[in-house]
């Protein structure tokens, strides 16, 4: 068992606070461009109140099903880059939220399908979303 002297200890703290921090990442927690995913109840709860997407957009002309779930879109973000956070959440039905997994295309066949552009849609209504999809497309230019 090693312990560490106060000097070490302090040194430590500041090289911890001189490391360079993300404003968005301060405001919003952590993202899937960060160390993991942000996670906020509250912000799922918000986008689930909103009712199903699908409903909204083709006004009611395919039927929904069961309760309201929040979809994590998980193609915003390039694969690879982990679980995606609960800013990139959808509000769906259970029966579109199975069909957005499911379906056929997964994903971007559902948004075919419906008319819908999820990442454009969460830009517009989530200041979270709206950063953390900022995030990712410098991250996809900094990367070439």
């Amino acid at each position: 068992m090693s312990f560490k002297t106060g000097k070490e200890a302090q040194a430590r703290k500041a090289a911890k606070a001189a490391r360079p921090t993300n404003l968005v990442a301060k405001r919003t927690g952590k993202s899937a461009v960060d160390k993991g995913p942000w996670r906020c109840a509250a912000h799922r709860a918000k986008i689930v109140a909103i009712g199903c997407l699908v409903a909204l957009r083709s006004k009611a002309r395919t039927p929904c099903a069961g309760p309201i779930d929040p979809h994590h879109c998980r193609k915003i973000a390039p694969a690879g880059w982990g679980q995606p956070s609960d800013a990139l959440v959808v509000p769906l039905c259970r029966k579109h939220h199975d069909e957005a997994h499911e379906g056929p295309g997964g994903e971007r066949g559902f948004q075919e399908r419906h008319g819908i552009d999820f990442a454009r849609w969460i830009e517009r209504t989530s200041a979270p979303g709206a950063a953390e999809i900022a995030k990712i497309e410098d991250r996809r230019r900094s990367l070439g």
